[in-house]
Formats: structure tokens, sequence, C-alpha cells
């Protein structure tokens, strides 16, 4: 502070001391000598927070430091609300939502691996995955936190997964087919909903031969190579016509996966991923479209619902003895399932779970169905509720279709 400044500073003070003794004198108001100095300070106090830079404005009196003092403080106040407010602004809010829970993800990551040990050369890989997956979601920029409502929610994910979803609706021809052949528009409309992108690292693996598949997945950027052994089998590419799907007879079907699946070792790839779960819970709604899903595929082989040829069709890859193998897998796995299915109805209706019936003619559960002796459900259910449950059997004979055979 040069001379001039603290000159102006003291005549300032010596100003305020004089104009205040000089009103307590003339307007008999008293106060002690102690009192008067303190509210000298707190003035000059405030006063050089909120007035650096201004003219300041000179009290007469001990009332008017007083009001000035509580003005200041108010000035303070909003000052201190305005800057908060803007940093809060600049600094919080504008956090990216996709970064944090990249920390956050490295951040349990990093505690999963110290509890149980992990390898050196596992660590290695699994940072690598998670970075390579946070760098592909920074690409396009898919925030984790973004939530929609249910109608912009269907919009967005047709926008963004139904041309791939779409491949798989075509009528074709024999293994052209595609598995969602005649599915419902509101059944694909959900379907688009669950399905989430994954990306994939050059050379990863992401089904395995002699495994049950969990997730079915739709090749969405790139290509995947079906493997046998170290030998490429077969690509599914993205960039044509063709169905992308992976792994749909191993998830639809229960039969077990007879090829590993993996990206290409040159350039990593995007799929589209419906797992178990989320597929349970679209059937719960849509049991109907399983049923329907199950025939394209089979089909495709050259059978029915039941695992039976059909007629006038001749099966393809005939000289092929892997796809007549597959073949063989698929009927004994689909005659498996039709005689858990005849057994679960069975059940249902000597028991009278009308509920229960009501789903699995829903899901295409065959009521023509028969035992070992002939005997079809509506047998069973005669013999077994006609005495004791006759309403129940009358209502479940009203859920049975007309051409069913008694």
């Amino acid at each position: 502070m040069d001379s001039s400044t603290r000159r102006f500073a003291y005549t300032h003070t010596q100003n305020i001391w004089a104009n205040v003794q000089a009103f307590e004198t003339g307007s008999g108001f008293k106060t002690s000598e102690l009192l008067r100095h303190y509210i000298l300070c707190l003035y000059k106090g405030v006063d050089g927070l909120v007035s650096i830079g201004y003219f300041p404005i000179v009290p007469t009196n001990t009332f008017e430091m007083l009001l000035a003092v509580s003005v200041q403080y108010l000035a303070i106040w909003v000052s201190a609300y305005i800057l908060g407010s803007l940093f809060h602004y600049l600094l919080v809010s504008q956090k990216d939502a996709l970064k944090e829970s990249q920390y956050k993800k490295m951040e349990d990551l990093n505690s999963f691996m110290d509890e149980r040990r992990i390898p050196l050369v596992t660590r290695k890989r699994l940072v690598e995955y998670f970075e390579f997956q946070y760098k592909k979601a920074v690409q396009r920029r898919s925030s984790a936190a973004l939530k929609l409502p249910r109608s912009l929610e269907v919009k967005v994910a047709n926008a963004r997964f139904r041309p791939t979803l779409q491949k798989c609706c075509n009528k074709g021809l024999g293994r052209e087919r595609g598995p969602f052949f005649c599915c419902s528009p509101q059944f694909l409309n959900a379907m688009v909903t669950k399905l989430r992108p994954v990306f994939l690292m050059p050379g990863d693996q992401f089904i395995r031969s002699s495994d049950m598949v969990l997730e079915l997945c739709f090749v969405s950027s790139g290509y995947a190579e079906v493997m046998e052994g170290e030998t490429v089998k077969r690509i599914i590419r993205s960039d044509i016509d063709a169905p992308s799907i992976v792994g749909e007879i191993s998830f639809f079907l229960g039969v077990q996966q007879q090829h590993s699946v993996r990206a290409p070792l040159s350039s990593d790839i995007e799929l589209l991923v419906l797992n178990k779960e989320a597929s349970e819970e679209l059937f719960r709604d849509y049991p109907e479209q399983q049923e329907l899903i199950n025939t394209n595929l089979l089909t495709k082989f050259n059978m029915d619902a039941k695992g039976d040829d059909l007629e006038n069709e001749t099966a393809e890859d005939e000289d092929d003895p892997d796809a007549q193998a597959m073949r063989q897998i698929i009927k004994d796995t689909v005659k498996r399932r039709h005689d858990e299915a005849f057994q679960a109805l069975a059940w249902a209706v000597t028991s009278g779970d009308l509920e229960e019936v009501r789903r699995m003619l829903r899901k295409g559960v065959g009521i023509n169905a028969c035992n070992y002796d002939g005997k079809t459900v509506l047998h069973m259910a005669a013999g077994t509720l006609m005495c004791t449950h006759a309403y129940t059997y009358t209502r479940i004979l009203k859920m049975i279709p007309r051409d069913s055979r008694i």
C-alpha cells in the first residue's frame, strides 16, 4: 500500500470517528468507549470486504454504521450464493457420468482382484478389457445414466438395433430363414429394448464349444469367426443381408454348442446381446412367440415341432457329416423336450392348475400328444377330475381347441 492510499484510509477513519462523536454529543446518545471502538472495527472490517475498488460511503453516526454493516453482510451472502452456484455448475454438474462410472468400475475391479489374488497376467487382461469397453463407449457416447420414457426408449432402440434384428426376420429358404420370421411387431419392439451393446477386442472368444449358450448374440459391426479347433469354419458378417445371429440353436433349443465363436484377430467387433434373464422375462409376456421361433429354427433342419421329418422336404447338407450329426442332436433334444412338456401339461391338467394349463397352451404345447398307452392329457383329466373337480374339468375343456382328440 503506497503513502497516498494509507493517508486516504487514515483520513477516512478519522472523519467517521469525528462524525460519530459529533452525533452523540449533539443528540445526547451515549455509548461506552469500548462499544464505539467495537462498532467502528466491525464496520471497517466489513467495509473492507465489500467496497474494495469502489468509492466508500461514509456513515455519519453509529446507527448508520450498524445499518451499513447489515447491508454489507447481505451483499456478502448474495455474492457467496452466486459464486457458489456458478462453481457448482462449472465443476460438479458438468461431470461426465460415463467417466465417473468408469472410475467406480475400476475401483471395484481392483478390489475384486486384490481380494482373490488374481495373477498379474490375468489382472492385465482384465484391465485392458474394461479400458477397451470404456474407450468404445466414449466413442459411441452411450451414457449409463441416461433414462428415457418407454415410448422414446422403444424409438431409440429401434433406430439403433432394429436393422440388425430385421435381417433375422426374412423368410428365406432352408438355412437362410430368419429365426424371427413372422414374429409380431410388438414382440420385436420389446426385444430391441432388452438388447445391450458389447465390444470385443481382437481374438476374444465369446462362445465356447460344448457349452450351453446363455447369451444370444448379434454381430452388429465387423464379423465373427466360427472355429473348429484352430480352423476357421465359417464367418458371420454384419455387412450382408443374411442373419448375423450367433448361438441361436443352443439358446432356444437347449442344444450344446458345437463350435466356438470369437472376434477376428485383426479387428474388434460390436455385438448386441440378449441374456437369458431378459429372454425369460420377454417370453413370459409373449409365450407363443417362443414356439414360433423354435418352429422356424427346426424348419431350417427339415423338422417339425415334435422333431419328426417334414413331408416332401429334403434336408440340406445331406453329404455333410457335421450337419447330419447336428441334425440328429437337435432331433433327440426336441423329442426329449416334447416329452417333458407333455408331462408338465399332464400334471397341470390333472392337478387342476388352470393358469399353468393356459400358459402352456399359449406356449404351443401339443394337446393331442399321448403317452405310451395312447392316452392324451384329456384322458388323464377325465379320469382324475370328473368326480372330484367337475367344474375345473369343464373350464379346462373350454380352453381346448375344437380339433383336439378326446
